[in-house]
């Protein structure tokens, strides 16, 4: 893998990382509960 590629693919992961963390401060305007059971149900494993 050279430089190039290996430092495009960093740029691209910070970004996304950046983007994540954005998304995580902004609420969820419409709470789904059926997701929260099914969550809740699969954490037991």
């Amino acid at each position: 893998m050279n430089m190039r590629k290996l430092t495009q693919l960093a740029m691209l992961t910070g970004v996304a990382l950046i983007i994540f963390v954005i998304e995580l401060q902004i609420p969820n305007p419409f709470p789904i509960e059926e997701v929260k059971k099914n969550f809740r149900a699969c954490s037991a494993f």
